[in-house]
């Protein structure tokens, strides 16, 4: 997948209901279940998509040190007369080639994290439609003309939609601490 994935539709009727009673129940229940997976999913791999960049950054600062190291070398020889004008120019060149790659790199780590936080606000979305649903048909089941089945399978979906926001939001914090926590590791050593 690259950086520019798409997101996962959702409907954005205002009114659940209708959306529920065109799909049947069973099939908004498997809609749902398999709306939460793919937003899931798509919520871990950008996460993982953020770490490699992330790392990219650092074996990049790594590169960036070794370059100037480099240049200081070349511009020592040079005045001395060991090298010529053109070896300098070679590690120039190099030090922005490292530069257009860092930026490369620090805009598709902008660009991940506004998907990510798309993908999150996403979920958020999809528990304020079912609890909107789960109104409607408390509303409808009040008044005699909603089934308890219904009312029941709203009951679930509101549930199951607040179940897979909490499970991403808690996955991605603990996937960024396992994150933070190796690359401090891999700086110490």
């Amino acid at each position: 997948m690259t950086i520019f994935a798409a997101t996962t539709a959702i409907p954005n009727d205002k009114n659940m209901d209708g959306y529920v009673q065109r799909l049947g129940d069973g099939k908004v229940k498997r809609y749902v279940q398999f709306q939460e997976h793919e937003l899931e999913q798509k919520i871990i791999e950008n996460y993982w998509q953020i770490a490699a960049v992330k790392y990219n950054l650092t074996t990049l600062d790594a590169a960036d040190r070794q370059v100037g190291e480099v240049y200081r070398q070349v511009e020592q020889f040079l005045n001395a007369g060991l090298c010529n004008q053109n070896d300098l120019l070679r590690v120039k060149l190099r030090q922005q080639e490292l530069a257009s790659q860092r930026l490369r790199l620090n805009n598709a780590q902008h660009v991940l994290l506004l998907l990510l936080a798309q993908q999150i606000d996403i979920a958020r979305a999809s528990v304020e439609q079912a609890a909107e649903n789960l109104r409607i048909s408390s509303l409808q089941y009040k008044a005699g003309t909603e089934t308890l089945s219904n009312l029941l399978d709203a009951e679930t979906l509101n549930r199951q939609a607040q179940n897979s926001l909490s499970n991403a939001l808690a996955d991605y914090q603990s996937r960024l601490a396992i994150y933070r926590l190796k690359t401090r590791q891999s700086k110490n050593h």
